[in-house]
């Protein structure tokens, strides 16, 4: 199934523009997704990620993780949004999709500099790794850091954000997996495969 960021995804019928008009089995699939959909708001918007799940964020197609739970976003600025199960005793992890129009959204080097200043921690201490890749007009921008996180509530030590800004023709998208180390580390390379599948991806 794929799911288009900012759009509704329910499906359409048109009996009298020449295209097929709905027959029972139409009437029984838009039913279908109805009941989800209720069945999803009713818990909260919360669902399983399962394989197969698409969704595209500035122009970029992306492929949701088996065992990442989907989650409701609540503005139009964020386009999708994960809980990343944590199967310790710590602190789950989140994974969110922002997409900004034309020249908004900042640099990939003020982006860079500002996840930098919510550590506690400066300079060598972070163990900061920052890539760049250049490729059929995209661009990829990646970041990673260990350190104590300061937020609203106050310092969160032991924390490994990864955060990724793809740029491309049709817009950007910037994505943030912010969790603890360990939890982090076990998810990267599923995280680093979402990046590079999507900046990979031409799919339209």
């Amino acid at each position: 199934m794929v799911y288009v960021a900012g759009m509704s995804g329910h499906p359409r019928f048109v009996g009298r523009d020449g295209l097929r008009p709905p027959n029972s089995t139409a009437r029984l699939f838009r039913l279908a997704v109805v009941i989800s959909a209720c069945v999803w708001a009713a818990a909260g918007g919360v669902r399983p990620a399962v394989a197969g799940d698409r969704f595209v964020v500035g122009g970029f197609w992306f492929a949701a993780p088996p065992g990442w739970i989907r989650l409701a976003v609540s503005s139009a600025m964020r386009k999708a949004r994960f809980r990343v199960p944590n199967p310790g005793a710590g602190y789950d992890g989140m994974v969110v999709f922002y997409q900004f129009g034309p020249g908004m959204g900042g640099s990939a080097e003020r982006n860079i500099a500002r996840w930098t200043s919510q550590f506690k921690e400066t300079g060598e201490a972070l163990g900061a790794a920052v890539e760049t890749r250049r490729g059929a007009g995209r661009r990829l921008h990646y970041f990673r850091a260990t350190g104590t996180l300061i937020g609203r509530d106050g310092e969160m030590p032991g924390y490994t954000p990864h955060a990724a800004l793809l740029e491309g023709s049709a817009g950007r998208a910037f994505i943030r997996f912010v969790a603890p180390k360990g939890l982090a580390g076990a998810n990267a390379a599923t995280f680093r495969a979402l990046i590079d599948g999507a900046f990979g991806d031409r799919s339209r």
